[in-house]
């Protein structure tokens, strides 16, 4: 079921994947196309967790990272699991982020 609802971002044209990670890289769930996985792609998390601590400005609900070919979106969940999006830079960001964002509670009550 979980796959299923993560197969929902490839409505969003350019959408080339998106995985649920646990806190350790290991993946949950993942849609169909190429999705992120391991613990290399989580250091972007932690680090936005770090910085958003030693700045105080409370908890990291998404990151997003834009270069010229893609794009990036993460969502925290509970549990200190996070949903990963990868897009081509022509998809709206805001888009990603308003699905996201919409489907997060979702995807907590079903992990």
């Amino acid at each position: 079921m979980l796959n299923r609802l993560l197969d929902t971002f490839h409505q969003i044209g350019g959408v080339q994947g998106a995985s649920v990670l646990q806190d350790d890289g290991t993946k949950v769930a993942t849609s169909s196309g190429t999705s992120p996985e391991g613990e290399v792609v989580l250091e972007l998390l932690h680090e936005a967790r770090r910085c958003s601590s030693t700045l105080s400005a409370g908890s990291v609900e998404q990151v997003w990272l834009e270069n010229g070919e893609e794009s990036l979106l993460v969502q925290s969940l509970d549990g200190g699991m996070s949903l990963w999006v990868t897009a081509s830079n022509s998809t709206p960001i805001g888009r990603l982020r308003y699905q996201a964002a919409t489907l997060a509670p979702v995807i907590n009550d079903l992990i």
